[in-house]
């Protein structure tokens, strides 16, 4: 991947977390990149739903990925995503390491 990609998927997952999808997953002074996602298992009516992001987004230090399975209501209910996310959030809050993340 050139680092021009780089750059503009980058910022496309930094607006998820901005104004998007992810919004739940902002974090105070530290710009956070993401993509969230749902995607069908193959059963009836259940389905996968996941998040990823990497911060700060213009030099990553910490990276995650959540991923939970999800029935058909809730899906609907959360757009998806919803619990992932903010997962996201409450780890980035208690995690140590989110304490080595310089904020900007």
């Amino acid at each position: 991947m050139s680092a021009q990609s780089a750059e503009q998927l980058t910022q496309m997952m930094a607006n998820v977390v901005a104004e998007g999808t992810g919004t739940a997953a902002a974090l105070e002074g530290i710009e956070v990149a993401g993509k969230t996602g749902t995607a069908e298992t193959g059963l009836d009516h259940v389905y996968t739903a996941w998040f990823t992001a990497f911060a700060p987004a213009d030099h990553p230090e910490v990276v995650c990925h959540l991923h939970r399975g999800l029935v058909e209501g809730m899906v609907e209910q959360l757009g998806g995503v919803g619990t992932s996310v903010e997962r996201f959030a409450t780890l980035a809050d208690r995690d140590p390491c989110r304490v080595d993340l310089a904020v900007r």
